[in-house]
């Protein structure tokens, strides 16, 4: 999947490659984004069709309120299995959020980054805030959707 990035970002990309060559006296191209394949793990391929939601950030400013991902559920196909993943201290910190997990296809995941990789490589896609877990969905190429704030624009959005 090709995408372009805007003249900032590239910007911002080659002077993080100059600052690294600068500091290593070596003169090296960007380095690949994606990990290889024989690096990841087999997908986790059993049941339904899988999304993977995680909504929760460190940053407060970059996550979105619940009814934003109850309309993007919403508008999900009825078969596919629902992941929210976080941490338990996530959902002490938005226990509106447990009203997703009354439907019957919605479940929360709280797991590690091992456990949780298989079902990223499964994914059909993965929603996510501007987190570790979404540049680790990116890198291992699983098709992905990043919500950021609108306190990024012009900065480093769209992805």
């Amino acid at each position: 999947m090709a995408f372009a990035l805007n003249n900032k970002t590239c910007k911002k990309i080659a002077r993080w490659v100059d600052f690294a060559n600068s500091l290593t006296g070596a003169n090296r191209p960007p380095p690949k984004t994606l990990i290889s394949p024989k690096l990841l793990p087999a997908p986790l391929l059993e049941g339904p069709p899988l999304v993977i939601i995680n909504p929760f950030s460190a940053v407060r400013e970059k996550e979105s309120p619940l009814e934003l991902y109850e309309t993007i559920i919403d508008n999900l196909a009825s078969n596919l299995r629902i992941i929210i993943t976080g941490t338990s201290k996530d959902l002490e910190k938005h226990s509106n959020f447990e009203r997703l997990f009354r439907r019957s296809n919605v479940e929360f995941f709280d797991a590690t980054f091992i456990d949780l990789l298989p079902k990223i490589l499964a994914a059909k896609l993965v929603i996510s805030v501007d987190t570790a877990l979404m540049h680790l969905a990116i890198a291992s190429g699983a098709p992905t959707l990043c919500l950021a704030s609108a306190a990024y624009v012009g900065e480093i959005v769209p992805y």
